[in-house]
């Protein structure tokens, strides 16, 4: 410990003024730091924390130390950390929040802050590589404005998009490619670095839709994403995600987000998603389920893992629910289903539309859509499924409900899912547009 600090001192007497914070370990809850069987891993990586923290604080003091260092939210990880007193010795906690669509982000970073509250005062959240090797370059863009956007909003004091320069094996998370060629990112990052951070931190704003995504920087620069919807800006001038102007001063909202700059005031107009399992994550009027094999159901709590957070319980391990997947437990006579629900907030007429994706493997999810408690479609499925066209007439309090159990036999059980309800009469797809194979 002390001649890794005293490494970390020598690094940042050559580099005066060039380091901004040294980052203790890189993914350890990857199980990169090796430890004998005999030390107790958390307490052994706090010590190491602090040797450095001593150091190198008097020489340098501005210098940040942080601890942590997840592969993704690893808020199950990092709370043994926390119990071990890394609070109390770092001055921030990184984490690298990959992930293929930036939506809810900011869900996970608000039961981390939670999670730190539990053990003491939170120290600065640091998301130290972010992004995602998307299929595409072109998907880059707008999910780099959602990312910076949510972090901005939740709180995240740094944020460093991964990577500078596509590499060989990520060919698609640079903002340039090996040859130096300026890629969407890029032309995101500058949108944001030029126009919309200097303005301060992002402020979400209710438009009077839960689904609707729609921040304030500043005084008169925004950005909406969401279902559907419509805003109309009083003034200045619409841009793409990729930093492109577009016409007129009215934004038809979507997955991809938009941006406005130099308006004061806008009117919204509420589109004809009505909810969707995506943008209302986490919170009323959706809720998560354990169905067992006599038919009770029990309310999911949140359960924290290694990598990241999602709804489960450790005692039907590997059952969970995140915001576009989840897995199922046990075979067809001990089944642990998976429940997504819905229960309606007010009267309303709806046309539901689900959609499952199953991994490779296993022999298939039993799948049931349930509208009052009354299955209304479902299949065995073993590749993909859909269901379009119920229409649901539901009471405040009444439910929707999409059940995913085992077919026969436990494993290969995964899935991604997408839900959606839409005004009587409209015809939206519960499948995006855009991303990987699946329901997402």
């Amino acid at each position: 410990m002390a001649a890794y600090a005293a490494y970390v001192s020598t690094v940042l007497d050559r580099l005066p003024g060039c380091v901004t914070a040294i980052e203790v370990g890189n993914e350890i809850n990857s199980g990169n730091l090796a430890y004998t069987k005999s030390v107790d891993p958390a307490a052994a990586y706090v010590a190491l924390l602090t040797v450095v923290r001593d150091r190198i604080k008097p020489r340098h003091p501005s210098v940040a130390i942080l601890g942590g260092s997840t592969n993704m939210i690893g808020t199950g990880f990092l709370e043994t950390l926390f119990k071990a007193g890394m609070l109390g010795v770092a001055d921030g906690v990184a984490v690298h929040p990959y992930r293929h669509l930036a939506d809810n982000i900011d869900w996970e970073i608000a039961h981390l802050d939670a999670t730190m509250r539990r053990y003491g005062t939170p120290i600065p959240i640091w998301a130290t590589e972010f992004s995602d090797n998307y299929p595409t370059p072109d998907l880059a863009a707008p999910e780099l404005v959602k990312f910076v956007t949510l972090m901005s909003a939740s709180g995240v004091r740094r944020a460093y998009w991964y990577a500078l320069i596509d590499q060989r094996f990520f060919r698609n998370m640079g903002l340039f490619t090996q040859s130096q060629a300026t890629k969407p990112a890029a032309e995101a990052f500058t949108l944001l670095t030029t126009h919309m951070l200097p303005a301060g931190r992002a402020q979400r704003i209710d438009t009077g839709d839960r689904d609707v995504r729609l921040y304030r920087f500043g005084a008169d620069r925004w950005v909406v994403w969401g279902p559907s919807g419509t805003l109309r800006f009083d003034a200045g001038r619409i841009l793409s995600a990729r930093n492109r102007p577009l016409p007129g001063t009215s934004v038809a909202i979507g997955p991809d987000p938009v941006v406005a700059i130099g308006a004061g005031r806008f009117a919204f107009t509420r589109g004809t998603v009505l909810a969707d399992s995506l943008s209302g994550y986490g919170s009323a009027p959706w809720s998560y389920w354990v169905e067992g094999a006599d038919g009770q159901r029990h309310a999911l709590g949140i359960l924290d893992g290694m990598w990241t957070s999602a709804f489960g319980s450790r005692f039907t391990r590997p059952l969970a629910i995140s915001d576009t997947g989840g897995a199922v437990a046990g075979d067809a006579a001990h089944a642990a289903r998976a429940v997504i629900r819905y229960t309606a907030p007010a009267a309303m007429t709806a046309r539901v539309a689900a959609c499952i994706a199953k991994s490779p493997g296993g022999d298939g999810l039993d799948v049931a859509l349930l509208v009052k408690g009354k299955r209304v479609a479902g299949a065995v499925v073993v590749d993909r499924w859909t269901a379009t066209e119920q229409t649901a007439t539901l009471r405040t309090g009444e439910t929707v409900d999409l059940s995913v159990g085992p077919n026969q036999i436990p494993g290969h059980d995964a899935f991604t899912y997408r839900i959606r309800l839409t005004e009587a009469g409209s015809t939206i797809s519960p499948d995006a547009t855009k991303g990987p194979a699946g329901c997402i």
